[in-house]
């Protein structure tokens, strides 16, 4: 594994170390994108992004590290194959930037599509998180504390100690929600509350 950059740290925007992988494999999971990844730095998290209805992989996903700079690096070594098969990686765009592209380039409706972002989550299926301890929490600890209350499908860290969780039905949101609004992982209170899509 590459060492880490000294002038890079954990706290960079996570629109700049998190990668959109387009073209995979059917049958790859997000734990075989992580184990491909890692050669370029900690991956603090990854995604496959699933049909609500059936479960199948829509051959697309995301990978996000923990330094900027392993995602320059994944970005310059490529092509990559995964499972086989070449992949596309590119920057994830930020939902905002996606839509001002979007009233820009309105009526090129016949060029490609912007990459995919990850789909609103359903209403009610969102909770903010905070006080957040970046020196303890993960992105995998939270989402194994978390799925005790329902399939999570997807954790983020923001750099000012808050983030998110969204689960894949209200009512596990809810079964959260209705523990309390403070939670206790890994011994530090983490405070819990509804966030609006």
């Amino acid at each position: 594994m590459l060492s880490p950059p000294t002038s890079i740290n954990f706290t960079n925007f996570i629109q700049h170390r998190k990668l959109f992988i387009g073209g995979l494999n059917m049958d790859t999971n997000k734990e075989q994108l992580r184990e491909y990844f890692t050669q370029f730095g900690p991956v603090v998290d990854t995604v496959v992004m699933r049909d609500n209805a059936t479960q199948r992989s829509r051959g697309f996903g995301f990978v996000t590290f923990a330094w900027i700079a392993s995602a320059e690096m994944a970005i310059r070594n490529g092509p990559h194959k995964i499972n086989g098969r070449t992949v596309e990686l590119k920057r994830s765009i930020p939902k905002e930037k996606m839509s001002n592209n979007n009233e820009q380039s309105s009526s090129s409706t016949n060029q490609k599509s912007s990459l995919p972002e990850f789909p609103p989550p359903n209403p009610g299926c969102k909770l903010a998180l905070h006080q957040i301890q970046c020196s303890i929490h993960t992105v995998d600890s939270l989402r194994s504390y978390f799925e005790s209350f329902g399939i999570v499908e997807q954790i983020e860290i923001t750099p000012l100690a808050d983030g998110f969780v969204v689960f894949e039905a209200k009512e596990s949101a809810d079964r959260c929600l209705a523990h309390g609004a403070n939670h206790d992982v890994q011994d530090h209170k983490i405070w819990v509350e509804r966030q609006e899509n």
